[in-house]
């Protein structure tokens, strides 16, 4: 969690913790419910809603800072998990 903006995969998050892959993906479903890839890529989603809710940084920069290689990729992931894009969020939240 210290490290959000790291190209986590699976594969490394299992290094990281030393354990295999399998048994990482085995013992992450069972304990949360959901993929090793689906949980970081929601709580990326939510380390950004909080950056676009409460500072005015460019998304630009929190799409980066949240481990997305591009603001085109993050828009899309954005999008696909709160039904708005970035921009479109922020200015709602803000109404």
């Amino acid at each position: 969690h210290a490290q959000p903006g790291h190209p986590w995969t699976t594969e490394t998050l299992a290094a990281a913790t030393s354990v295999s892959r399998a048994t990482l993906s085995r013992r992450f479903r069972s304990a949360l419910g959901q993929t090793p890839g689906a949980y970081l890529t929601q709580w990326r989603i939510d380390l950004a809603s909080v950056r676009l809710r409460d500072t005015d940084e460019p998304v630009e920069s929190i799409s980066g800072a949240v481990g997305y290689g591009s603001p085109h990729a993050f828009s899309r992931a954005f999008k696909r998990a709160r039904g708005t894009a970035p921009g479109e969020y922020r200015s709602r939240l803000r109404k």
